[in-house]
């Protein structure tokens, strides 16, 4: 068995940047909400930990995804694991290994959450083709494995020698069958961000609450005691 790690520096180095400023937002905001007075000002002491709590949990899935983030080829199939996401795919089920460039101009997945090294997500090619990227990278250097009309979007380090270790696999040939195997982790908040319906009556619960918090943090001033 064969295991590449993507380059995972970038990625590690601006999540955690991006984690340590989420907690010290949120930390600030949650000390100034303890001694601040009625004003309009406590409207941002509130939108800070509001956002910077659930952004922090993100991030940090993200950069856990990252640690454990690897590939694996042996004879029999391809392996990914990335954070709790995992795949295995018999080796004859893949149809093809080729660089993303080959084929494509501009490779990105479609709006998630996601920066420099740190690219997770899924784009959708047509109605049948969808990419699901588990990369460090964008175009350059992705290799598209593609199976059952999805594709995976990965970066080893050197593409040309995983696309080598791919071919000697398939030449090799397979001693067993292995079972295909997709497992996603299933979050509440993100089954709730991908209902659009749930999406919208949280955020408006969200802005109604907020919007009637800062009329009432303006008008304190002319309230009685």
């Amino acid at each position: 068995m064969m295991t590449f790690m993507p380059n995972r520096k970038l990625g590690l180095l601006l999540g955690f940047i991006f984690l340590l400023i989420l907690l010290s937002a949120t930390v600030f905001g949650v000390t100034q909400l303890a001694t601040a007075t009625m004003s309009a000002w406590i409207i941002l002491w509130v939108l800070l930990p509001i956002i910077g709590v659930p952004l922090s949990f993100l991030v940090g899935y993200r950069i856990y995804g990252l640690i454990t983030a690897r590939y694996r080829l042996d004879r029999e199939g391809f392996y990914l694991t990335w954070g709790l996401a995992y795949e295995q795919i018999p080796i004859s089920e893949i149809q093809s290994c080729e660089l993303a460039s080959a084929t494509y101009e501009n490779l990105t997945p479609d709006f998630t959450f996601r920066w420099p090294g740190c690219v997770v997500g899924h784009l959708d090619v047509d109605d049948d083709i969808s990419i699901e990227f588990f990369s460090t990278r964008t175009l350059e250097r992705i290799v598209l494995l593609t199976s059952n009309e999805r594709i995976l979007a990965i970066s080893p380090p050197d593409p040309e020698e995983f696309q080598k270790s791919f071919i000697d696999m398939v030449r090799m040939g397979s001693l067993e069958s292995i079972p295909s195997v997709s497992q996603r982790p299933d979050f509440i908040l993100a089954r709730m961000w991908n209902d659009i319906r749930a999406r919208i009556f949280v955020l408006s619960g969200i802005a109604i609450s907020l919007l009637l918090f800062g009329y009432l943090a303006l008008r304190a001033s002319t309230l009685p005691e």
